[in-house]
């Protein structure tokens, strides 16, 4: 009963630490394989409905943008209800997974160039939902159990994200050309550089960018090495050219096969 009743816990919470001791999940428990079996199967299930129905791509983002507006909403009031000197951090969506909500309002409501920022940022930040559902801080450190809102939160909003960062390719609403990739990584910076604003002026860690508030041992060295001015103008590049040149995966590996099957035809003429 514990386990279930443990649904709105949160770490910190009085009385809460032995319950996230014995439930929180780790990497590769049988929890951790379980939602990424799920996840996977939804995302492959959409895919072929998508295929199979010829969904209005736009229509399904409208819905979605219902499902993700309200999970966004509900998960400010998780970390903040009840809860003294809530960091700004906790309350504003200005993360870099926070993108994919905006993105879906773009694509879904805008016209022509604002549209195609949105589907290209979609497209990018399919890196971001994969990495939100398999490297997830739901695992790590005193892990939050299977059974719990953050868990049900962060792995719907992941599985929807990676869904439509695939659809838009099957979709061919996404190429991969000049104008889309100037699209997309001038969606990014316009959120990118609100948050630096807002970091700099409140000293808060936006977008994770920040060594001087670190999260992360990844952002402490890169600090540690560059100095600390240096480090947001890497996660931006990451940001934009990385996360780009990581989602383009398919296109390389259909790049390859295309190039080889040329190749086999001309040995065989």
């Amino acid at each position: 009963m514990n386990f279930f009743q443990g649904f709105f816990y949160r770490p910190g919470d009085p009385g809460t630490n032995d319950f996230f001791l014995k439930y929180g999940m780790s990497f590769f428990c049988w929890e951790y394989f379980l939602l990424m079996f799920l996840s996977v199967t939804a995302v492959i299930t959409m895919i072929i409905l998508l295929k199979l129905k010829n969904f209005d791509i736009y229509k399904q983002m409208r819905v979605c943008l219902v499902i993700t507006t309200c999970l966004e909403i509900l998960k400010i009031l998780f970390f903040t209800i009840n809860r003294k000197n809530v960091a700004l951090e906790s309350w504003l969506p200005l993360f870099y997974c926070s993108l994919f909500n905006y993105a879906l309002y773009f694509a879904a409501f805008g016209k022509k160039f604002v549209r195609q920022m949105g589907v290209s940022a979609i497209f990018m930040l399919v890196v971001a939902g994969i990495c939100g559902v398999f490297v997830n801080d739901i695992f790590t450190g005193r892990g939050y159990p299977l059974f719990n809102f953050y868990t049900f939160y962060t792995i719907t909003y992941h599985t929807i994200m990676i869904y439509f960062g695939y659809a838009v390719i099957i979709t061919k609403q996404f190429q991969p050309n000049w104008k889309n990739f100037f699209a997309g990584i001038l969606f990014v910076t316009i959120f990118f550089v609100i948050a630096l604003i807002i970091n700099l002026i409140c000293h808060t860690n936006l977008m994770s960018m920040m060594p001087y508030r670190i999260q992360t041992p990844m952002l402490y060295d890169m600090g540690s090495i560059l100095g600390d001015k240096l480090v947001p103008l890497v996660m931006y590049f990451y940001y934009t050219i990385g996360v780009f040149a990581i989602a383009l995966l398919p296109y390389y590996i259909m790049w390859i096969i295309k190039l080889f099957k040329l190749k086999t035809k001309k040995n065989t003429l």
